[in-house]
């Protein structure tokens, strides 16, 4: 079911989780460029291609959302999954705003986040 070999830009700050993330993903099939922190995600941007970007949408310097936005002023056809460990999500975070976004509580399992990716790169 997963066709993976896409290539997804994770930015996580916790060094743990990022690494969890990236076995989950890259056992999936998919190539991963991991990147700590938001300003790490905005250099790398600038000279990588990816297919999706997977940021948490409280990050110590800016929200995944404004993350997303300054990457698609150089990727405009950016895919998006928001990922958020907090129960008590604002309404505006936890509703995408564009088709091109999905959004993923967590903890995730391999299968749950494969499912959404998927959902989200298979989006026309």
């Amino acid at each position: 079911n997963t066709e993976g070999g896409e290539t997804i830009l994770l930015v996580e700050d916790d060094p743990l989780v990022r690494e969890l993330s990236r076995d989950m993903l890259e056992r999936q099939g998919y190539r991963v460029i991991l990147a700590s922190e938001a300003a790490d995600a905005e250099r790398i941007s600038a000279g990588s291609h990816f297919d999706l970007l997977i940021a948490d949408t409280k990050m110590s310097s800016m929200s995944g959302q404004e993350l997303a936005r300054r990457l698609r002023t150089v990727h405009p056809e950016l895919r998006v999954l928001f990922v958020s460990g907090y129960e008590e999500v604002p309404q505006e975070e936890a509703q995408p705003t564009l088709p091109t976004e999905g959004y993923i509580q967590k903890p995730f399992s391999a299968d749950s986040l494969s499912r959404k990716i998927r959902q989200i790169l298979s989006r026309a």
